[in-house]
């Protein structure tokens, strides 16, 4: 088994490889959330846990249900990636477009596109995101981070 094959074989071993398309949601690890806010996710990354059957909509509408508000904030991310995996390269696409997250003021991330070609042998996959916020109230602050917030709770108890 080549080196690519053992590649392929390990990334698609991981159960979220193949849950990557348009709609995808994915919550930063340890977000404040409403605490009947219920959902099924599966960990995506050491920061990141993937949402399962639902979609921006339907997560939209739970968390509106909880009471809270889910933000859609200003600008998108593109990330790309090759390679010659089909589960692996998506991925790793998404991890790209996460790592640009970091700098926002975000717990949450929405695939809203994703494209895959073939090039020269390569597969290349393009993934367009946008940044959302799960908030309580409609007005950012400072204790809106979570580390802060949580740090706020802790203290408060």
């Amino acid at each position: 088994m080549g080196d690519t094959e053992r590649r392929c074989k390990i990334a698609s071993e991981k159960p979220m490889a193949d849950k990557i398309t348009a709609g995808t949601i994915l919550i930063r690890e340890g977000a404040c959330l409403p605490g009947s806010l219920r959902f099924e996710s599966e960990p995506f990354s050491n920061e990141w846990r993937l949402v399962r059957n639902l979609d921006g909509y339907g997560l939209a509408q739970e968390i509106r249900e909880a009471g809270w508000i889910f933000v859609r904030m200003a600008g998108e991310f593109k990330a790309t990636a090759m390679g010659f995996c089909q589960q692996e390269t998506p991925w790793r696409a998404v991890k790209r477009a996460l790592a640009k997250l970091k700098s926002q003021r975000s717990n949450c991330l929405e695939i809203t596109d994703v494209t895959v070609e073939h090039i020269l042998g390569l597969l290349y996959v393009k993934v367009i995101a946008r940044p959302r916020r799960i908030q309580e109230s409609p007005s950012f602050s400072r204790a809106e981070s979570p580390v802060v917030r949580d740090r706020a709770r802790l203290v408060t108890a």
